[in-house]
């Protein structure tokens, strides 16, 4: 009997926000992903979110001022992430909207903080145009919120 050896990997993929930051974690075995073999993270800032078997809703984090809000909310990636079946090989996180408005300046704080904690905790990641995912996922680099 032959016993073949899985290609396995783990890969976490981050839609980062002020409000509401998202975070999957993949486990891939052969270059597949499978829905069963991914766990979601989430913030809620709603009462009525609520966890499901691979869905994780988590209660957003109190704090006093901006930078505690962004160092909170990057620990708590970082926690995501790092506690995961096995170690995480990869880490892609969207990159900046550069259409965007409103606060982008809290935005790259946010984003910077993150950035710098995940090298920290020895994690490499790969910035992702937000335009690449919409096409990827919708065939259409210019997809709204409701076709996302």
């Amino acid at each position: 009997m032959t016993n073949f050896l899985k290609k396995i990997e783990f890969v976490a993929g981050i839609d980062y926000s002020l409000t509401s930051p998202a975070v999957c974690v993949a486990k891939i075995i052969d270059n597949e992903i499978k829905f069963e073999n991914c766990k979601f993270h989430f913030l809620k800032q709603n009462k009525s979110h609520k966890s499901l078997s691979k869905i994780f809703a988590y209660d957003y984090p109190e704090y006093t001022d901006d930078i505690e809000r962004f160092s909170k909310l990057a620990s708590w990636t970082i926690e995501c992430i790092r506690w995961f079946d096995g170690r995480v090989d990869r880490v892609y996180l969207e990159d900046y909207a550069f259409a965007a408005t409103g606060r982008v300046f809290n935005i790259g704080e946010n984003t910077g903080i993150l950035k710098k904690q995940l090298k920290e905790a020895g994690f490499k990641y790969v910035t992702i145009p937000p335009t690449v995912i919409k096409k990827h996922a919708t065939g259409k680099g210019n997809a709204n919120k409701e076709l996302m």
